[in-house]
C-alpha cells in the first residue's frame, strides 16, 4: 500500500525521502498483521488508509475502496447509519461506538464499529475499527434462551404442581370428611383413637398439599392480594385462637400484646395476613417446648392513606444459630436434615409468608440467638378505611400453661 495523506501535513525533504517510505511499508505491514480491520478517513468520508482486513470485511478491493466514500460500495441502509454515526463522532470529539450486523455473509456477522477523530500537522481524521462480536452474541443469544427454557421449565413445573395439588386437596377433603362423620358416631375407644389418627395425618397431608399449591400459585404469579376491609384486632384474636389447642397440649402461654393505637377496621387481603400469622405462630409453638408465644402489634409511619402496621411473633423456643438465619426464608430449605424429621414440614411455610409479605408490599426478618428463641417480623402497609374505629375488643386473659382455651389478645384498647 501507499501513503496517500501525508497525516503530518509537512513536506519531505528528498533525503529523507527513502526513510519515509520504509517507515510507511513498516506501518502498512504492521496494519496488516492486525486481526482487526482498521481504517483512516477523511472530513468528506474518504477512505485514504486501511489493512488488508479492511477489505476483507468489506468484501470490496483495494481500488474499490481507495479514495472513495461509503456511499459507493455499501448498501443505502448501511451507509445512512454510517454518516449518522460518523456525524456524532465529528461533533462530540468522542469515541463512537455501535454495534452493526454484516448481512452479506453466510453466516451473517455481528460487529462493533468505533470511530474517533484524531489530528495531526492542523488536518483532521477519522480513525475506527472493526471488532467481530459474532460467538459473544451466539452465546449472549444461547444464554437467553437457555434462561427462557428454564423459566419455561419453572412455570410448566409450578402448574403442573398447582394442578395435581388441587386434585389431591380435593379427595383428601372427602376423607376428612367422612372421617368426621364417623367420629361424631357411636364407636368403641380403639375405634375413635385410630380413626383420630387418620385425621391428624389427613390434616398433616392437607397442610402440605395447600402449602404446595400456594408456593405454585406465587411461582406461576397466579396468586393475586385482595384488599377488603376487615377487623386487625379480631384477626390477630381469632388466629391466636386458632392455635390455642397446640399451645395447650405443650403447656405454652400464649399471648398477644395490641396497644391502643393500633387502628382496629382496615383494608388488605385478610386471609393472607391471616395465613402468614398462623405460620410464624404455628412455627414458634412448635420450636418451643417451654415457655411461651407472643404476637405484638405496632404502628409505624403513615403515608398516603396507609398505615405500616408491624407484627412481631416472639417464642421462647429453640432458636436459630446466626449462620443459618439467612436460609429459613428461601423454599425447601430448614436449618438442618434433622429439623425435617423431628418436626416435620415441607420447608416451604417461611417460604411462602415471605413471598405473601412481599406481594403485599412489606417485609420479613428474623432475629434469633440459639437456646434464647426468636423474633419473627414483618410489616405491611395496610389502607385505612374512612369509617369510624369501632368499639375497642374486650381484654381477654393470657393463655398460661395448664390453662383451658381462654386465649386472646391482651388488648390494652
Amino acid at each position: 500500500h501507499e501513503l496517500h495523506a501525508d497525516l503530518r501535513g509537512q513536506p519531505r525533504a528528498p533525503a529523507g525521502e527513502r526513510a519515509a517510505r520504509d517507515q510507511q511499508e513498516l506501518t502498512e505491514q504492521i496494519l496488516d498483521q492486525l486481526p482487526i480491520p482498521i481504517f483512516l478517513k477523511d472530513r468528506d468520508g474518504r477512505f485514504l488508509r486501511f489493512n488488508s482486513r479492511f477489505e476483507e470485511f468489506t468484501q470490496r478491493s483495494r481500488a474499490e475502496i481507495l479514495g472513495r466514500t461509503v456511499d459507493d460500495f455499501a448498501s443505502p441502509r448501511w451507509a445512512a447509519a454510517t454518516h449518522v454515526e460518523d456525524e456524532q463522532a465529528w461533533a462530540t470529539g468522542r469515541m463512537v461506538t455501535t454495534e452493526r450486523r454484516m448481512a452479506t455473509f453466510d453466516p451473517p456477522l455481528d460487529v462493533l464499529v468505533s470511530r474517533k477523530v484524531i489530528r495531526t500537522g492542523g488536518l483532521s481524521y477519522m480513525l475506527g475499527y472493526f471488532i467481530d462480536i459474532s460467538e459473544q452474541r451466539a452465546a449472549r443469544a444461547a444464554m437467553q434462551h437457555a434462561v427462557e427454557s428454564a423459566e419455561a421449565a419453572s412455570r410448566a413445573k409450578s402448574e403442573f404442581l398447582a394442578n395435581m395439588s388441587h386434585e389431591i386437596r380435593t379427595p383428601m377433603n372427602g376423607i376428612l370428611g367422612m372421617t368426621e362423620l364417623v367420629l361424631e358416631s357411636d364407636i368403641d375407644a380403639g375405634q375413635r383413637a385410630d380413626l383420630a389418627l387418620v385425621k391428624a395425618s389427613a390434616d398433616a397431608l392437607l397442610h402440605i398439599v395447600d402449602d404446595i399449591l400456594d408456593f405454585s400459585k406465587i411461582e406461576a404469579g397466579k396468586l393475586e392480594i385482595e384488599e377488603v376491609p376487615f377487623d386487625l384486632r379480631q384477626l390477630v384474636a381469632d388466629t391466636l385462637r386458632a392455635m390455642s389447642l397446640r399451645a395447650r397440649q405443650k403447656g405454652l402461654a400464649l399471648a398477644a400484646e395490641v396497644p391502643p393505637e393500633v387502628p382496629r377496621l382496615m383494608k388488605g387481603d385478610p386471609g393472607r395476613l391471616r395465613q402468614v400469622l398462623l405460620n410464624l405462630v404455628g412455627n414458634a409453638i412448635k420450636f418451643t417446648d417451654a415457655g411461651g408465644v407472643t404476637v405484638a402489634l405496632s404502628v409505624g409511619a403513615e403515608r398516603d392513606g396507609r398505615s405500616e402496621i408491624a407484627f412481631a411473633v416472639r417464642d421462647t423456643g429453640i432458636g436459630v444459630p446466626p449462620e443459618k438465619q439467612h436460609l429459613i426464608f428461601e423454599a425447601f430449605a430448614q436449618v438442618d436434615g434433622s429439623t425435617t424429621r423431628e418436626y416435620g414440614g415441607t420447608g416451604l411455610g417461611l417460604a411462602i409468608c415471605r413471598r405473601l409479605v412481599i406481594l403485599m408490599q412489606g417485609r420479613i426478618e428474623v432475629r434469633s440467638a440459639p437456646g434464647r428463641g426468636s423474633v419473627f417480623s414483618f410489616t405491611v402497609p395496610l389502607q385505612h378505611t374512612g369509617a369510624a374505629q369501632a368499639a375497642p375488643l374486650p381484654p381477654l386473659a393470657v393463655l398460661a400453661p395448664g390453662q383451658g382455651m381462654n386465649l386472646s389478645a391482651s388488648d390494652n384498647g
